[in-house]
């Protein structure tokens, strides 16, 4: 995953000053770690200087203003390249302003700089309604600074309280929109990393599938790949454990690519207690999964809403009232609307959409549609699978605050009173993350 991830950051392209730097770094890692890895190792070249502005701050382009952000986080990779002094100037003339929402991360650059900020962090750190961006900031100046047991305080009673748990993610969720979403988890992913949490990787995982509107996470990301490379083992890992009395070891070497090896174990649940383990070496990690009814599950999402319509064909309107009660006649033809609301806060990727049909109707064939987009000639999508009275849609979404409409057509096929189930929309990538519409009733008379 590393490996892929500095492949798509030494390729990231644009003259902003954070572009240049993840460039330059991306290739000095691949370079390091990966040396038999056959590409071209082209550094773009270019002066740090050149965006070092006259009042010593670091700005995006050579000729825009300075700003705190790119400047602190961009401190760790270019501190040899530019004017110290004017820096700590430039920190302190911020920190010293009128401005309160700069404070907390000039104390930041000014800890990296091994100013005597220490009593000025811990003044600011019993403030009460301080951001999760200040109270990061604060803590990785603790940590800077060597006060590392501060620094674990302040995460583990007002940081991680924020953190959203959504197997495989973890995000901080706070803000009107996911880039507030990345902003949190972006400087938050740093703390957690050098406190050696182990919600990091979930953190990360969110910033890579997760991209960004109008900010930039390049080099959060980066930073993280370049620690936890240097943290890594070269010991091969493996595995050894005994199942119904046989002892296996699994050899998990690292790949020619990077990546380290995998293996999936099956286990029924009624024969977990026949599982030991033995023995493990080197760097492994274990994910377990296991499947339990709907029934039991309490917690939905609450980014994502559902809403199911019926319509008779030739009606104008639905035919059901307002206790979700459809009623329709045998032979009747009728039309499944899907309308699926992704707010602002949704994660990305890719979703599965699946609507449960009653046994009273029976899905027409090759009616399932998605409307597409008329600028590109598509007219209406066809991205469905049928299996049985289960109907899946699956889509690729990346801009959310907006809806998406699925529909197909079922034929009525038998009188009676039916359940259909609530439409279930799950993310792929983290199964945990789905919402559930509401049941309805339909009637068939």
């Amino acid at each position: 995953m590393y490996l892929s991830e500095l492949i798509r950051l030494r390729n990231s392209w644009g003259d902003r000053v954070e572009r240049m730097v993840v460039r330059r770094e991306a290739n000095r890692l691949l370079q390091t770690y990966f040396p038999d890895l056959q590409l071209s190792m082209h550094v773009d070249s270019f002066d740090a200087r050149q965006y070092q502005q006259l009042d010593g701050g670091i700005s995006i382009l050579p000729h825009a203003e300075s700003d705190l952000l790119t400047t602190v986080k961009l401190m760790p990779f270019i501190m040899d390249e530019i004017n110290v002094g004017a820096l700590r100037d430039y920190l302190y003339s911020i920190f010293e302003g009128e401005n309160a929402d700069n404070k907390m991360a000039a104390l930041y650059g000014l800890a990296m700089l091994r100013e005597p900020v220490l009593l000025d962090l811990q003044n600011y750190a019993m403030l009460e309604d301080l951001s999760i961006r200040d109270l990061t900031y604060i803590a990785l100046g603790f940590y800077v600074l060597g006060e590392v047991y501060l620094a674990i305080e302040l995460y583990d009673t007002r940081i991680a309280p924020y953190l959203e748990r959504i197997a495989p993610y973890v995000r901080v969720n706070i803000g009107v929109d996911n880039d507030d979403i990345l902003e949190a988890t972006s400087a938050v992913l740093l703390l957690a990393q050098k406190l050696d949490r182990p919600e990091m990787d979930g953190l990360y995982l969110y910033l890579v599938r997760n991209r960004p509107i109008d900010i930039l996470t390049n080099l959060e990301r980066l930073s993280f790949i370049q620690l936890q490379l240097g943290r890594a083992t070269a010991v091969t890992g493996s595995i050894t454990y005994t199942l119904f009395g046989e002892t296996v070891t699994r050899d998990l070497s690292r790949s020619a690519w990077g990546w380290g090896g995998t293996f999936t174990l099956r286990i029924p649940a009624q024969n977990m207690h026949e599982f030991r383990l033995v023995e493990v070496s080197g760097d492994v990690g274990a994910v377990s999964t296991f499947r339990q009814p709907m029934s039991e599950v309490s917690e939905f999402d609450h980014e994502i809403t559902v809403r199911r319509r019926f319509y008779r064909i030739g009606d104008v309107t639905d035919g059901g009232n307002d206790g979700y009660i459809w009623e329709f006649e045998q032979g009747d033809i009728i039309r499944v609307n899907l309308w699926i609301d992704y707010s602002d806060k949704a994660i990305q990727g890719s979703f599965v959409v699946t609507d449960f049909l009653p046994s009273g109707l029976e899905f027409i064939p090759d009616s399932a549609r998605i409307p597409g987009s008329a600028r590109f000639g598509i007219g209406h999508l066809r991205h469905a699978r049928v299996e049985g009275q289960r109907v899946m849609f699956f889509d690729h979404n990346r801009t959310f605050n907006h809806g998406i409409l699925y529909y197909y057509y079922a034929r009525v096929i038998s009188p009676g009173t039916f359940r259909a189930e609530g439409t279930l929309v799950q993310n792929l990538n983290a199964p945990s993350y789905f919402t559930v519409g509401q049941d309805d009733v339909v009637v068939i008379r």
